[in-house]
């Protein structure tokens, strides 16, 4: 006989707890409603509560350890026992919003477009938006009576009643009146030169308004600043630049545009430009004229005649001092040419006369070709002698000798 057990696995009991909830008068639970409801150990419940109109959410109370927000009207409760929870409700001080245009133009509270003299209940604390919209020609000045705010753009919270006025006022016309500070009527430029033409812009008109400011050399447009706003009584102040590139009189004006290209106010000064003499602009490197080159060649031929005189003084004074010891030997050409003249004085004293005939017959004749007359040889000195015996090389000796006694007699004569 065989007996078999037979066991099953047994199942572990769910534990599970009772939420009780309800609510004060105002309002109203309704997630997950007022009632007794009964969820698994851990479970996590949504709460949601509603308050009435008139009325607002304060908080949870009783077993609300484990809330997540107690203050929050919307949370959540963890289930780790039987629980009673109570949202509390308690009626709010209703206040009323009351809006007044003044001028034209409309308000918007929260997105919503209202009329002069608007009004709305709103509870305590109720936080609202509001834009100021103004007509055409006209424009937002501010917010006044329970608020003092000048953007067209605020928010407000609600802590009792509130009375709010949109100041609107109508836009004035814009107008802009241009003067010319710098330069002078009458000022003079010579050309080339840089003019600076500095500018006041004035609204003197009761809007704002935008303008082009143009600047203009003898009806020719120039330059342009674009753009300029001004507001009531702003001024704007500017300049242009402009290189004088023309002779004779110029006439200067800035004026200004509006955006139809009309010309609302203009001022105007002449100036004169005379003859190119300065070359570069004004303030900017070293004059320049034609005055200026003419003086710097005259400075450049001074120099350079100062020094070709110094030059040649310091080669005179080198020749002085090769001179002054000894006197140069004459040129070979002199030397001959005076030993020429005392040859001619010898050849004239080498002629004698025949005692017998009276010819004329040379020194060293012996006897006389006309009559036949014997001639004796004069006696003269050994030295003079040898010089006409012997021809070339006696006259080389006598040119030494006489060279000698010449440069001897030069040299004394010096001293």
């Amino acid at each position: 006989m065989t007996i078999t057990a037979h066991f099953e696995e047994e199942e572990e009991p769910v534990i599970t707890y009772e939420l009780e909830v309800d609510s004060t008068e105002g309002g109203e639970v309704v997630e997950p409603g007022e009632w007794t409801f009964e969820y698994e150990e851990g479970e996590v419940v949504e709460l949601e509560a509603v308050a009435d109109e008139g009325y607002k959410f304060v908080e949870w109370t009783n077993d609300v350890e484990n809330i997540d927000d107690v203050e929050s009207r919307e949370t959540t409760i963890t289930m780790e026992d039987d629980y009673t929870i109570t949202a509390v409700f308690e009626e709010v001080d209703m206040y009323t919003l009351t809006i007044d245009i003044d001028g034209e133009g409309t308000v918007e509270v929260a997105g919503d477009a209202v009329e002069d003299g608007w009004s709305e209940e709103y509870e305590e604390g109720t936080e609202l938006s509001l834009e100021a919209i103004a007509e055409e020609g006209w424009q937002f000045e501010e917010w006044t009576g329970d608020v003092e705010e000048y953007d067209e753009d605020i928010t407000i919270t609600l802590e009792g009643d509130m009375d709010i006025t949109a100041q609107f006022t109508e836009v004035g016309e814009a107008y802009f009146e241009v003067t010319i500070t710098s330069p002078e009527d009458g000022a003079e430029y010579e050309e080339g030169d840089e003019i600076i033409v500095e500018y006041e812009v004035e609204n003197i008109g009761d809007g704002p308004g935008t303008q082009d400011v143009e600047f203009m050399i003898n009806g020719e447009l120039i330059d342009t600043e674009e753009d300029v706003t001004l507001g009531p009584d702003e001024v704007h102040e500017g300049f242009f630049r402009w290189e004088a590139n023309e002779e004779g009189d110029i006439e200067l004006v800035v004026r200004t545009v509006d955006d139809d290209e009309v010309v609302e106010s203009s001022a105007e000064v002449t100036v004169s430009v005379d003859e190119d003499e300065v070359g570069l602009l004004e303030g900017e490197g070293l004059l320049c004229s034609w005055w200026w080159l003419i003086l710097l060649l005259i400075i450049v031929i001074l120099i350079l005649v100062i020094v070709v005189i110094a030059k040649r003084g310091g080669d005179d004074e080198d020749e002085y001092v090769d001179e002054e010891p000894f006197m140069e030997t004459p040129p070979l050409d002199e030397e001959f040419t005076e030993t020429d003249d005392y040859e001619e004085e010898e050849d004239e004293k080498e002629l004698i006369e025949c005692p017998l005939c009276g010819a004329e017959l040379e020194e060293d004749t012996e006897e006389c070709p006309k009559c036949g007359e014997p001639l004796e040889p004069l006696q003269e000195d050994t030295e003079e002698k040898a010089v006409l015996i012997e021809g070339e090389e006696a006259e080389e000796v006598f040119e030494e000798e006489y060279t000698s006694e010449y440069l001897e007699e030069e040299r004394d004569e010096e001293i």
